[in-house]
């Protein structure tokens, strides 16, 4: 028995110091993940990634993920955090930020991004004309800049589906 303790306890002691160190990680850099696990929060997964190639201003950003749910891309990257398609109302939202998390490359965690944020053709969007397009191959459209105050024409995001 004494055997089994001297080899099995450092392991078992190591195991828990490891879930407490996952545990303090995912509390620190990943809240929108912690919220998922509260029944009453508004936090959804969409997963997995569309296979697609995205690019922004004619460069390609390979760390860009899209993701489709109920008539929505979400579109993620580094480039800016988080643009949301509505296929119906064929407009772009920009949502607040913080509302969505990516967990590995292949989870993303919206927490009720629909309803924060601003469309870009609404009021607070300015009325910008984001020319959006959407066929079956590919989605278009640009998002703006802002120069002395107003929204100008900023930089093509262009969505290529891998497959179609």
């Amino acid at each position: 028995m004494r055997k089994f303790l001297r080899f099995y306890l450092p392991l078992i002691f190591l195991f828990i110091a490891s879930c407490i160190f996952a545990a303090i990680y995912i509390l620190v850099n990943h809240p929108v993940v912690l919220k998922y696990l509260d029944d009453k929060s508004r936090v959804t997964v969409i997963s997995p990634p569309i296979d697609a190639v995205v690019s922004v201003g004619g460069a390609e950003q390979s760390e860009a993920k899209v993701f489709e749910k109920d008539g929505y891309f979400f579109l993620k990257s580094t480039a800016f955090d988080l643009l949301v398609i509505d296929k119906s109302r064929k407009d772009v939202l920009l949502p607040n930020a913080g509302c969505s998390e990516m967990l590995f490359p292949k989870y993303l965690f919206e927490e009720d991004c629909l309803h924060s944020g601003f469309f870009f053709s609404g009021e607070k969007g300015g009325g910008f004309n984001t020319e959006l397009k959407i066929s079956d191959s590919n989605i278009n459209f640009f998002i703006p800049k802002i120069i002395d105050g107003r929204f100008e024409k900023g930089e093509k995001i262009e969505i290529i589906f891998k497959g179609v």
